[in-house]
């Protein structure tokens, strides 16, 4: 009954484009929508303009209790535009992320990475409603079009580590350089992996050593995900961008 009482203001709203009278419904009942189901109002990744959702991550990809979860998305707009806004909420176990971006005036593609930190969360399964907003001003959320996705992601309970917490790994990225950086208190046998967002395995070395620096020069712009690992467990994982 909320739908079809929405549908009606719908049709008191005069857009230029017939697809956007489902805009008003989702402008005003955000948080209904998704709790009635955002999937059926989903579309796929770059198959809509405009902005372009290209993708909604969670880091690490499979997330226990014992890690720092942090959610990144990707979004692109068409004309070299810009953010006007971009906020989070999370509500019992779900994240409902809204944007609004400057569709832009000239014909270049420009790519938006946003990264929330959620930190650590109890075992379960949880949803992420990311809602972007194509606006027609710079200055303020005068909204043209919209994009929706949504995700699921589950957290499952930690195992212990034992003594392998106490090979800790520092690592640093220099951007100027392009190198990753590893380091440890004392010499250590250790894994390093690199992925790109989508879980493409790109690269892995086996070292030996308290210093360890791997140059990335040779990789393309764009945004990675590494792994550091001491037999099969992991010591550090994260993400570094390549402009």
């Amino acid at each position: 009954m909320i739908l079809a009482t929405m549908k009606i203001l719908c049709f008191t709203i005069r857009f230029p484009n017939p697809r956007k009278r489902g805009l008003f419904l989702v402008y005003l009942g955000l948080h209904s929508v998704f709790a009635l189901g955002a999937a059926s109002l989903s579309f796929s990744a770059q198959a809509q303009c405009c902005p372009y959702i290209n993708g909604i991550y969670v880091l690490p990809s499979n997330p226990t209790t014992a890690d720092d979860i942090k959610i990144v998305t990707h979004t692109t707009t068409p004309n070299l535009g810009s953010k006007i806004y971009y906020s989070v909420s999370q509500t019992s176990n779900a994240f409902n992320i809204s944007a609004c971006f400057w569709e832009g005036i000239l014909t270049m593609l420009k790519d938006f990475y946003d990264t929330t930190h959620v930190g650590m969360l109890p075992a379960g399964t949880y949803i992420i409603n990311y809602l972007a907003f194509s606006s027609t001003s710079p200055d303020s959320c005068q909204f043209s079009d919209y994009n929706i996705q949504t995700q699921y992601f589950t957290v499952t309970t930690a195992t212990g580590m034992g003594s392998f917490l106490s090979a800790h790994a520092s690592v640093h990225y220099n951007l100027e350089h392009a190198q990753l950086m590893v380091h440890f208190d004392h010499i250590e046998k250790f894994n390093i992996d690199l992925f790109t967002l989508v879980g493409q395995h790109i690269e892995s070395r086996a070292v030996t050593a308290q210093e360890f620096i791997l140059d990335l020069s040779a990789l393309p712009r764009g945004s990675y995900l590494f792994r550091i690992t001491k037999e099969s467990h992991i010591l550090d994982k994260g993400m570094f961008l390549i402009f």
